[in-house]
């Protein structure tokens, strides 16, 4: 597998160049064999630079899985597509990479056919692999909703400015 992250840009590279080398953080490393893409939510379609090198990067690997709410570009090359609920069909926790604060979300509408939300679909993938209880620790979604959304408020709390509860 891979451990560390790699950017979208890299994602075709890594895929039509196993053990191929490539420079990171000062050193060199090699791309490893990847025969297996889980992509969960996102689109690289919509983010990569070359989109037919992104679609003969995808069709190399053995099986590709994805999991999203709506029928992307992404979505139309898997093996497998597990429907995930859309934002307004689950309960979560907002945020953008330019706004410090969390906000909690809560479902307007039941999901869609089988459209799960991701925990569900996480937890159920972790109890196949027989680790369920390690993946959800005990809790289910709306506790670990909560359990990452109360630093945020207290953490907001104390610079003065206080922040509502999850519920």
């Amino acid at each position: 597998g891979v451990d560390e992250f790699i950017p979208v840009a890299r994602i075709a590279d890594m895929l039509l160049n196993p053990g191929g080398s490539y420079r990171y953080d000062g050193a060199t490393r090699t791309y490893p064999h990847v025969r297996l893409v889980y992509w969960a939510g996102g689109n690289p379609f919509h983010h990569h630079q070359d989109l037919n090198r992104l679609r003969r990067a995808f069709a190399r690997v053995d099986t590709l899985v994805v999991h999203d709410s709506v029928w992307t570009a992404t979505a139309r090359h898997a093996d497998f597509v597990l429907p995930a609920t859309m934002t307004l069909e689950r309960m979560d926790i907002g945020a953008c990479s330019h706004d410090p604060l969390l906000v909690p979300m809560h479902p307007v509408a039941e999901p869609f056919g089988q459209a799960r939300d991701d925990y569900a679909i996480f937890a159920d993938l972790a109890a196949r692999l027989g680790a369920r209880e390690r993946f959800t620790e005990g809790r289910d979604v709306r506790q670990w909703l909560e359990h990452l959304y109360e630093p945020t408020r207290v953490a907001l709390e104390r610079l003065g400015a206080p922040a509502p509860g999850f519920d």
